[in-house]
């Protein structure tokens, strides 16, 4: 992970024990790229503009963990879980329009996610 910490995340999801850590941090690993790929932004990107990872970009990663976490398949009770619109809003301001990457390090293809 890049910018959560297992601490982090077991303190935001209220987890006391130890037993999932590795999961822990495989679906934090996975939140952070998500969420950078959705911004079309890297991690670099993010520190050069703001100096640090905000807090609210931390926060909307977190809610994706924690959703993973609690919602372990694609589906639920045979209807799909989604992620709540909180999601989207708090990421908006983070976001590209564009896929093209300022140091153009992906030739202006596809996302430029670099974890």
């Amino acid at each position: 992970m890049k910018y959560l910490t297992l601490e982090y995340i077991k303190d935001h999801s209220r987890i006391c024990h130890n037993a999932e850590d590795r999961y822990l941090e495989r679906i934090g690993a996975a939140a952070e790229r998500a969420v950078l790929n959705l911004c079309w932004r890297t991690i670099e990107d993010i520190y050069e503009e703001y100096g640090e990872v905000p807090e609210d970009f931390k926060e909307v990663t977190l809610l994706l963990v924690e959703h993973l976490y609690t919602h372990r398949g694609p589906t639920e009770n045979m209807s799909a879980s989604v992620v709540p619109y909180t999601f989207d809003m708090m990421l908006k301001p983070y976001m590209r329009l564009t896929n093209y990457s300022v140091n153009n390090n992906n030739n202006g293809y596809g996302r430029h996610c670099k974890l």
